[in-house]
This record gives C-alpha cells, sequence and structure tokens, in this order.
C-alpha cells in the first residue's frame, strides 16, 4: 500500500453521524466539557504513528486514524450543541480550531524509508476553549437537549416520524413553548401505538380476521387514536397465551402494556388544549410537561419492546 492509498483510505472512513453526536454529548458532560476527556471516556485513541510498510498490515491504525478523527468532529459538533442548548456555558470567547492530521512512515525494523505526515484540512472544525456546566441546578439535562433524550431512550432503529416528534417535543420544551411540547409527545406517542399494533397483527398472521380488521382500522384514518389504541390493547389483552413467548423476549408484562396506555391517554387528553375553548386536565407548565417527557422513556421502551420482538419472530418464521 502506497502512503496516497491509505490517506485515501482514512478519508473514506471518516464518517460523523447523529448516533456518534449522540455518544460525544453523554461523554462530554460525563467529562465536564472537555473534548479530549470526552474522547478519553469513549477510549477512542488517534495511532501514534501508521506504519506503511509489507511486513505490517495497517489496516487497524487506518481505522483507527478514521474514528478517531470522525468522533473528534462529532465533538465539535456536540460541544456546540450543549452550548447552544444551554447545558454548557463558554467561559471565554476563544475557539480552538482543530484540523486533523496524521504522522506515517514506511520505516520498519531495521529497514530503512521515510517518514512524514497527512494534513487533513477538508475535516477542519473548531469548538469552545472553555466552558463549564450551566449554573441552573432544577433542570435536567436530557430535557434540554433531543440528542441527550434519544441517548436516554436508548431505542435502536426508532421510528423516523417518531424520532423526529420527539426532537421537535424537546426542541418546544426548551423554548417554553410547552403546549406544543405536548402537542408533540402526542405524535410520538400515537405513532409508537401504531406500529406496535401493526407489529402485534402481523405477528398473529392475516389469515386471522381480528388480525386483518386491526391492520386496516389502525392503518386508516377512518378512527381516532383514542379508539385505535384501545383496539391494540385488546388485541394484545385476549391474546395473552399468544403473546406469551414474546412478550417474555421482550422484558413485557400485561401490566407494562397498561402503564404504557395510561401514560398515552394522559398526552392525549393533555394535547386537547389546542382545541378551541377545551381545558386540559392540568396546565401546561414546566413541572407538568416535564413529568410527562420522563415518563416518554420507560413507555416508549415497552412499546418498542413488544414492536421488536413480534417483527423479530415473524421475520424468523417467514424464513423457515
Amino acid at each position: 500500500m502506497r502512503s496516497e492509498e491509505a490517506e485515501q483510505q482514512i478519508i473514506q472512513q471518516v464518517v460523523v453521524t447523529s448516533q456518534k453526536i449522540r455518544l460525544m454529548k453523554d461523554a462530554l458532560i460525563r467529562s465536564s466539557g472537555s473534548l479530549d476527556g470526552a474522547l478519553k471516556e469513549m477510549r477512542i485513541e488517534a495511532p501514534k504513528q501508521i506504519v506503511i510498510n509489507p511486513a505490517v498490515d495497517p489496516e487497524l491504525s487506518l481505522r483507527a486514524a478514521s474514528d478517531y478523527i470522525s468522533f473528534k468532529l462529532a465533538g465539535c459538533e456536540a460541544l456546540w450543541g450543549l452550548v447552544h442548548s444551554g447545558v454548557f456555558v463558554m467561559a471565554s470567547n476563544n475557539v480552538t480550531g482543530y484540523e486533523p492530521s496524521i504522522s506515517w512512515t514506511t520505516v520498519y525494523g531495521n529497514s530503512g524509508g521515510q517518514s512524514a505526515g497527512w494534513q487533513l484540512s477538508q475535516f477542519k472544525s473548531s469548538f469552545p476553549a472553555h466552558v463549564h456546566p450551566s449554573m441552573i441546578s432544577d433542570r435536567d439535562q436530557m430535557l434540554s437537549d433531543s440528542d441527550l433524550f434519544l441517548h436516554r431512550l436508548a431505542i435502536p432503529e426508532i421510528h423516523p416520524e417518531i424520532e423526529s416528534a420527539l426532537r421537535d417535543a424537546v426542541l418546544c420544551f426548551r423554548a417554553e413553548l410547552y403546549t406544543p411540547a405536548v402537542v408533540m409527545l402526542g405524535k410520538a406517542s400515537e405513532g409508537a401505538w401504531i406500529e406496535t399494533g401493526l407489529a402485534l397483527a402481523g405477528f398473529i398472521g392475516s389469515e386471522e380476521p381480528n388480525a386483518r380488521k386491526l391492520t386496516e382500522n389502525i392503518g386508516g384514518s377512518e378512527f381516532g387514536f383514542a379508539k385505535k389504541m384501545r383496539e391494540i390493547m385488546n388485541f394484545f389483552e385476549t391474546r395473552q397465551p399468544a403473546f406469551k413467548r414474546v412478550a417474555q423476549q421482550a422484558g413485557i408484562t400485561l401490566h407494562d402494556m397498561r402503564v404504557a396506555m395510561q401514560w398515552s391517554e394522559t398526552l392525549r387528553d393533555a394535547r386537547n388544549a389546542v382545541h378551541h375553548e377545551v381545558e386540559s386536565f392540568a396546565e401546561h407548565t414546566y413541572e407538568t410537561v416535564a413529568v410527562l417527557l420522563l415518563a416518554t422513556i420507560p413507555s416508549l421502551r415497552t412499546l418498542h419492546g413488544l414492536n421488536t420482538a413480534c417483527r423479530a419472530e415473524s421475520a424468523n418464521r417467514a424464513t423457515q
């Protein structure tokens, strides 16, 4: 491998994803805003020098270099995001620039060769040089930043529309727009129930008339969300023997589903405030909406867990 090929391999493997930013935000909080400390928390290290020599396989070093650059760039964006959301406050106006550089050599053992470095200026970035945590003590940090909220939620492969609704809910909450935050939480709740209902019906199979009916009812616009949710819950409750194994695999009980339904009913009542001259059961304040946001986490985990278990079992049966 030539040095130019190795450089191109590093460049091609540098990828900044929302998941990396999410992870770096969590690590930055644990390291009090230190970007180097966050990378250490994540156990991400840059190789001291990449050896390009026929006697050495450089693949691991090249991957380590691209991973380091990817996570450092993600950390730059994550730190700016945390400052923007008020989790951290800039302690000075200084900004530290970041321009990746990687050392390489062809020298190995007693062989001669050359040493140099790659200056990867296409990946330039920056981050606040000095930050400190916000002095606000009565605020849960994850309610200030959607990435932190989704990281705490810890649901892999969450449906894009549900993720978008949750991000909007946190954004509205941070802006003190409490009623819109409740509305977006309601959208996330509705999406989670519908996706779970479709998974339950798919698990039972389209040969059962009631399963076909459930799929039609919850997939259309004829019925409101309240009726759809109750049909889904009734479908699950009345088929406990059939769902016993997948529920156990997901670690979900009937009680868990009822708690999730109670959360969704509370949200549905709360978002009725958007209707003209309809009063909500409680005023939408920081405290009441924060409780609803926090209750979202276990309820969505319950619905997603059952959804995932049913779809996995359906897929397994289809391949047999």
